[in-house]
């Protein structure tokens, strides 16, 4: 996509090829690979920017209403991955409605387009709400999807460590991020009007995922991603641009250009690559799943109490909590909205046949709630153990736990 809008929207190739490498070597680093929302985000916002480019760039002629309305669905779409991607849509959108109506398209024309635009980037939040209906699920959706963030987003943080996250999100693409400051005066050198449409669109696409980056005041590595595919566009555009304000040193400026951008990429990667060599250990979760089945399935029930939940799916176990992810429970209980406690013992009282447990936990919980827990796994023997490490955190022992004998039933 970063290539098409380069290549086939603007006319660049070399500026295209550079931005789609640049983009493939920075979501190569380990935060890039990590399953987080940005990664799959990014699909979605630069697919609705591809649509919504060559509308801005247009210098005459109608409101086109199936390229504003298809990405306003695209975007609503990645609206349903992540709340965060609201900025994007409502920038990218009302850049081409403006601009449209400065070029003279008449008002009335603007604001059908933007109606139905509106529309379809509500309706896939309006559909999962839908099907969430149908599964009397409801509330627990708009409890998960309103309140929880509302509640996410007047956690605080320190100052210290904010200035920590902007330092670990920044500093793999601080190469990237000048390219915004120098593309200006490149730009202005270069004297192509269409470059400078791009270079426009680039900066309310740029200014719109800081938006996003910013919006959770929380600023954790992975949210940075959301800022690479303008970075990479931009960075691609200034390289090739290299060429022509520098012509009697064109090869040697761009290929400086390329190595110094991709430089703290490469020492990243080249910084992790023991870590890559770990690709092919246990598969933890699966084991714990193989274990289980070995004796007799999840038929007696499964609480993974601070470890991965995807053990439920390895498994085939129904979970017992909607707060699969132990931190709801823990770092997190106020956002989540979860009574930890009560949840807890709630789940305890089932006397489920297995307990999975880290240790040390990756989560903080109420000395109570481990009380709870040490007092029912004296029911319990344990059945097996397995080292669990990866390049982000310690490494654990993650403990699987067997009940001894059947519950008793309540009266």
């Amino acid at each position: 996509l970063l290539f098409a809008m380069l290549d086939g929207i603007a006319g660049l190739r070399p500026a295209a090829f550079l931005a789609a490498i640049f983009y493939l070597l920075a979501m190569t680093r380990p935060d890039g690979l990590a399953g987080n929302t940005e990664v799959f985000n990014n699909l979605f916002v630069s697919a609705g920017s591809y649509l919504l480019l060559p509308e801005m760039m247009r210098q005459q002629g109608d409101l086109r209403i199936r390229p504003v309305v298809g990405a306003a669905l695209l975007l609503g779409t990645g609206l349903q991955i992540k709340y965060v991607v609201f900025p994007e849509a409502v920038l990218l959108c009302s850049a081409v409605l403006l601009r449209s109506w400065w070029r003279g398209v008449p008002i009335g024309r603007v604001v059908i387009v933007a109606l139905l635009a509106m529309g379809a980037g509500l309706l896939p939040t309006a559909a999962m709400a839908v099907y969430f209906w149908q599964a009397e699920a409801l509330q627990p959706f708009l409890d998960a999807n309103l309140r929880a963030n509302v509640d996410y987003l007047t956690l605080p943080i320190s100052f210290a460590t904010a200035m920590l996250r902007l330092r670990f999100g920044l500093l793999p693409i601080v190469t990237f991020v000048l390219w915004p400051l120098l593309l200006p005066p490149l730009l202005r050198r270069c004297g192509d009007e269409r470059m400078r449409q791009v270079g426009l669109w680039l900066a309310i696409w740029l200014a719109a995922a800081a938006i996003d980056v910013a919006l959770p005041l929380k600023f954790w590595k992975h949210y940075f991603n959301a800022l690479l595919p303008p970075l990479s566009m931009a960075a691609g555009l200034g390289c090739a641009l290299l060429s022509r304000a520098l012509p009697r040193v064109s090869s040697r400026a761009t290929a400086t250009a390329v190595v110094v951008t991709v430089a703290p990429l490469i020492a990243l990667l080249a910084k992790h690559i023991p870590d890559s060599r770990s690709v092919d250990r246990l598969n933890v979760p699966q084991a714990i799943a193989e274990e289980i089945a070995r004796h007799g399935g999840s038929a007696g029930g499964v609480y993974v109490f601070n470890y991965d939940p995807i053990v439920y799916a390895y498994a085939q176990a129904i979970p017992p909590t909607r707060y699969v992810l132990g931190i709801e429970l823990a770092d997190f209980s106020v956002s989540s909205g979860a009574s930890a406690m009560r949840e807890v013992d709630d789940i305890l009282m089932t006397a489920p046949q297995w307990i999975v447990v880290a240790d040390p936990s990756p989560y903080h919980f109420a000395p109570v709630i481990w009380h709870r827990l040490d007092a029912t796994l004296s029911d319990y023997r344990l059945d097996a153990v397995w080292k669990e490490s990866d390049y982000v955190q310690a490494s654990v022992e993650v403990k699987l736990y067997r009940r001894l004998s059947a519950p008793l039933k309540k009266l």
